[in-house]
C-alpha cells in the first residue's frame, strides 16, 4: 500500500502527456500516457532485485545439475514421503535454494521440482487398479499391454500367449449364460456357460505377473503380481477388477531409490553439506 501511495503521488506531480521515468525503492518504472499505467521495468537494472524462479526438472540428473549450477551454502532438498508416481506432474523433491543470511533479505530464490515422468505403460496399469473393467474393455487392455506380461521363472503362472488366448476366448462370450465355475488344479478358474443351448467354458487366470518399466530415461524395471477377480452379473455379463499387489511397496522402493540417487550426486559433487529433508 505504501509503495502504490507512492506512485499515485508521483503520477500526480507531473501532469505532462508523454511518459516519465520515476524510481521506487531502487527500482525505475515507466509512467505512460493514456490514463497513465505503469510499467515494471526491473529487467533493465544491472542487477535485478531479487532473482526469483520456479523450475521443473524431469530426471533426478537435471535436478542435480541445477542444484550444483545454482546452489548456495543455504541449499536444502525436501523429498516428499507421500509422492505417488501415478502422473507426470507429481513432484518428489524440491530444493530450495537462495543466499539469504540472518538479518539479510535473500536476492536469489529459486525452487526446483522434481517431478520424475511415469511411462504411459505404467500410468496406464496404475489408473486400472482396484478399478471395475469390462470384459471387453480388459480384453482390449490386454492385448494392448501383452509385451509387459511374464512368468517368473518357477512358477505356474501364465504365460503372455495364455493369457493372449484367455484374452482372445473371452471377446468370444457374448451373448450367454453363465452356469457355474470349477477351480483347476493351475490356478485357473473355468468358467462355464451356455450360448444356444450350446454349452462352452472360459478359463481365467486368477493372477498373472507383470515387468513395467515405471521412469521415462531410466531402465530399471520392476515386477508386480497382478490378481484378476471377476464378478457375474444377471448371470450374463462379466465385470473384472485387476489389482495390482505390492504397488505401494514397489512406490516406496521406486522413491528410496530416487532419493539414493539424489544424495549420492550431492556427494559425489562436493555438496554433502546441502541437507535432503523428508517431509509430508
Amino acid at each position: 500500500m505504501e509503495q502504490a501511495k507512492k506512485i499515485e503521488v508521483a503520477l500526480a506531480q507531473n501532469d505532462a502527456a508523454v511518459p516519465f521515468v520515476f524510481s521506487e525503492n531502487g527500482i525505475p518504472f515507466i509512467a505512460v500516457p493514456d490514463g497513465y499505467h505503469v510499467e515494471n521495468h526491473e529487467e533493465l537494472m544491472d542487477r535485478p532485485k531479487d532473482d526469483s524462479r520456479n523450475v521443473c526438472l524431469a530426471n533426478p540428473e537435471s535436478f542435480l545439475a541445477y542444484i550444483n549450477r545454482h546452489g548456495t551454502d543455504t541449499t536444502a532438498v525436501y523429498v516428499r514421503s507421500g509422492w505417488r508416481c501415478d502422473s507426470r506432474d507429481a513432484t518428489l523433491a524440491e530444493a530450495v535454494i537462495d543466499d539469504g543470511r540472518t538479518g539479510l533479505t535473500s536476492w536469489r530464490r529459486h525452487v526446483a521440482f522434481l517431478r520424475p515422468c511415469p511411462t504411459r505403460e505404467f500410468i496406464e496399469w496404475r489408473q486400472l487398479g482396484g478399478e471395475n473393467i469390462s470384459q471387453m474393455d480388459l480384453c482390449l487392455f490386454l492385448d494392448k499391454h501383452l509385451s509387459q506380461i511374464v512368468r517368473p521363472e518357477g512358477t505356474k503362472s501364465p504365460t503372455a500367449a495364455e493369457v493372449m488366448t484367455f484374452a482372445a476366448n473371452l471377446q468370444d462370450v457374448k451373448k450367454v449364460e453363465f452356469k457355474k465355475s470349477v477351480n483347476l488344479d493351475n490356478g485357473r478358474v473355468q468358467l462355464m456357460y451356455s450360448e444356444d443351448g450350446a454349452a462352452g467354458h472360459v478359463d481365467i487366470p486368477r493372477e498373472f505377473f507383470i515387468r513395467v518399466r515405471p521412469l521415462i530415461g531410466r531402465p530399471d524395471t520392476y515386477m508386480l503380481k497382478v490378481r484378476l477377480r471377476y464378478r457375474i452379473i444377471d448371470a450374463t455379463r462379466l465385470v473384472f477388477t485387476v489389482d495390482l499387489l505390492g504397488i505401494d511397496e514397489l512406490i516406496e522402493q521406486i522413491c528410496a531409490d530416487l532419493t539414493n540417487d539424489i544424495v549420492q550426486g550431492l556427494k559425489a559433487a562436493g555438496h554433502e553439506d546441502y541437507p535432503v529433508y523428508i517431509k509430508s
